[in-house]
């Protein structure tokens, strides 16, 4: 088929097109107007950018929870370089007239001022309460920091010559300078007052950036742009690479560099860990990506696949993320800060994140989103049930623990308990949150229903009570009352309180799945997991292992526990229909505080120098588990069943044959009589010689075919 010129052109436009639109698999669109945006930022779940949809530019945001576009300024001036920092956006401001500093506090929503000398100021950089930016004044180049708590700023290096793109890191403060005819790269420690240099090389380097120790920039000395870095700690220089091409405008969070590289061509988003010293890309579009940002998993960046800048994103999880059905643990977060007390329910799993405060991240087992759910002050211990959240919150105010509810599917928050003595170990089920409240002196087990906001109390002995569990009406918790630690439950619709364990030794941590409650105990002179049947009020041992078996949790028919048999705490798990026990972890370092949901266990795990959070696929951990005889008896009774099989077949096959034989041969005469008559009517003169030959063959044909089936 041929096509015109101009249907060639139509159709290769409407691929074009089609392929832009399909584009990674892995990116995801952010913002969708059609105007053109610039220097896109990210830090939690938003990502900020400028945008001239307005005729002028303006700063946007975007929410990664709610998926919901938002204006920062729509100030008729103009609005550039914005940065975030948890609650806080910055960005040069010219709506006096001259370049100043403004801010946004996205908790409050309320906007501010931080600079309005007459005079520019512009590029900020913002860590924790600590602004930087670039002041020009009287010719002068200076770098300014502004302290947000107290409202207190200061001038920290002064210079006669170009600075620009400052960063900073906790007390660290970066930028470019023009002092020796060349872009170098220095550095200033806030808390010591002194300037220090990262790059003497006569080339340039420019656009610095810091994460922790590590100092990443652009780099000329190889005659083109390449990325290199620098550790604070060892005080040791480094390629990140050296393609030949050019690699420009690294940014850096944990581990992970990410640039635009040229090697393709037109720029893409390529990235590089620092721990694996593995390279990959991130795009791959042909059109052109450049200025990426990165927090956590979540890379965005400026994509031209439109012809005007767009805003896009991808997460590193869908790039380096391994299978989860292999059979193999694998890690759920890889951030270089710590990571513990997980809690999983359906595909969101919860942690506490020791980054820069305590706070509480997701993270989604199907996307491999990982987003923050809660943004200011100290929490800790989370729980989960469907979109809801429950943890422990340090008030720093009232210097006490009060627990909170999140429910990050509508991004909101509430207290539920004020009460100015502690409250800690939450767990929620369904509408009913329980949790260890101090108010009474002691630790007593109260609750509190969601859907009325009703508070109640389950226990109220003297003694204490704390670490409860809940599943459906049932609640259990350690309790002190008989002078050691026993396992008591509640029965929230009988409102009957019962006592499970009575041994004199304890009996610490209870979970439950059903009717069935799980502990450790410490009856045999170390710690070994425990069980109660509800319904039959039978007690039995899940193990006993001489070395101590801790912190269980249970799912179905799986309990999971940490476990020191070999020297240091590992996972395990056991099936309590198939009675078979399984190690999930075995790497030297401690693995603890294990939780399970369906086929997925989840811990704290510490190999890495750090805490994390990894996890464990149990579908290919086989329920039934058969002893040798059994083995034996059946490959015995398979080998019959496979005899009798192959003997049903040759019978079966001998007699269809027969049958088919005969139907054969019947066919075959049918065709010679046809035959017969063809030739008569051809001798008579009735059919042509063009028609008769036609026909005899046809009928030779199927003759032939009857017999190869047979030759076959």
């Amino acid at each position: 088929m041929k096509f015109s010129g101009k249907t060639k052109h139509m159709i290769g436009s409407t691929l074009l097109l089609f392929v832009l639109a399909v584009g990674n698999p892995n990116d995801f669109h952010i913002a969708t107007s059609l105007s053109d945006k610039s220097d896109p930022e990210i830090y939690g779940n938003i990502v900020t950018w400028e945008d001239d949809r307005n005729g002028n530019w303006d700063i946007y945001g975007y929410n990664f929870v709610t998926e919901e576009e938002f204006p920062i300024t729509t100030d008729s001036s103009s609005q550039y370089d914005p940065v975030i920092y948890r609650n806080t956006i910055a960005w040069t401001d010219n709506r006096n007239g001259n370049w100043d500093i403004y801010a946004y506090n996205l908790f409050t929503k309320e906007e501010f001022p931080i600079t309005t000398d007459p005079q520019d100021q512009y590029d900020p950089a913002i860590y924790g309460d600590t602004i930087t930016w670039i002041d020009f004044e009287d010719q002068i180049w200076s770098i300014h920091v502004c302290y947000l708590t107290d409202q207190w700023g200061e001038s920290i290096i002064t210079d006669l010559i170009d600075i620009a793109n400052p960063a900073i890191y906790g007390d660290i403060v970066i930028w470019e300078g023009l002092r020796s005819d060349n872009w170098d790269i220095y550095a200033y420690n806030l808390s010591k007052k002194q300037e220090f240099p990262i790059t003497t090389d006569p080339s340039n380097q420019y656009d610095p950036a810091i994460y922790g120790d590590i100092v990443v920039w652009a780099d000329e000395r190889n005659g083109n742009s390449d990325i290199y870095g620098y550790n604070l700690s060892t005080k040791e220089e480094f390629p990140i690479t050296t393609d030949p091409s050019n690699q420009y405008d690294p940014a850096i969070y944990g581990d992970i560099v990410v640039w635009a590289d040229e090697r393709n061509g037109k720029p893409n988003i390529y990235g590089y860990n620092l721990s694996t010293q593995e390279k990959f890309p991130i795009t791959t579009d042909p059109i052109g990506q450049y200025s990426p940002a990165i927090y956590r998993e979540i890379v965005v960046w400026l994509d031209y696949r439109w012809d005007k800048a767009d805003i896009y994103g991808c997460r590193l999880s869908k790039i380096l993320r391994p299978n989860l059905s292999t059979g193999q643990e694998f890690p759920i977060t890889t951030d270089s800060s710590s990571q513990y007390d997980p809690a999983i329910y359906g595909d969101i799993v919860v942690c506490t994140d020791k980054g820069d405060n305590w706070s509480i991240y997701g993270y989604d087992l199907s996307t491999g989103l990982e987003f923050q759910i809660t943004t200011c002050g100290t929490q800790e211990f989370p729980a989960i049930y469907g979109d809801i959240v429950v943890c422990t919150d340090y008030d720093s105010r009232n210097r006490n623990y009060d627990i909170y509810v999140h429910d990050f599917s509508k991004n909101q928050e509430f207290r539920i308990v004020a009460d100015p003595s502690n409250q800690y170990d939450p767990a929620i089920y369904g509408d009913i949150v329980v949790w260890a409240d101090e108010r009474n002196d002691n630790g007593d087990i109260y609750g509190y229903n969601l859907s009325t906001g009703e508070e109640f109390h389950i226990t109220t002995n003297q003694n204490s009570q704390c670490h409860p569990a809940i599943y459906g009406d049932i609640v259990v918790w350690e309790d002190y009352r008989n002078g050691d630690w026993d396992i008591y439950g509640y029965n929230l619709s009988a409102h009957e309180e019962f006592q499970i364990t009575m041994n004199s030794s304890n009996q610490e941590k209870p979970a439950i799945y059903k009717d069935f409650v799980v502990w450790e105990d410490y009856r045999n002179g170390n710690w070994d997991i425990y069980g109660y049947n509800l319904l039959t009020e039978q007690e039995c041992f899940v193990v006993t292992n001489l070395g101590d078996q801790r912190h269980p949790q249970i799912f179905g028919n799986i309990v999971t526990w940490d476990d020191n048999r070999s020297g240091d705490w590992d996972i395990y798990a056991y099936n309590l229909s198939a009675k078979r026990q399984l190690q999930l972890t075995a790497h030297p370092s401690d693995q603890y505080d294990p939780a399970i949901y369906g086929d997925i266990v989840i811990w704290t795990d510490c190999r890495d120098q750090r805490r994390g959070i990894y996890a464990y696929d149990l579908s290919t951990f086989s329920t039934y588990h058969f002893s040798p005889l059994s083995c034996i008896c059946l490959i015995i009774l398979a080998a019959l069943v496979f005899t009798a099989a192959v003997s049903f077949c040759v019978k079966f096959w001998k007699k269809y044959a027969v049958i088919s034989q005969k139907e054969d041969i019947e066919t075959k005469e049918k065709l010679r009589k046809e035959k017969e008559k063809l030739h008569q009517k051809f001798k008579n003169g009735q059919i042509p010689e063009e028609e008769y030959n036609i026909l005899i063959g046809e009928i030779d044909r199927k003759i032939r075919e009857l017999k190869n089936q047979y030759i076959s």
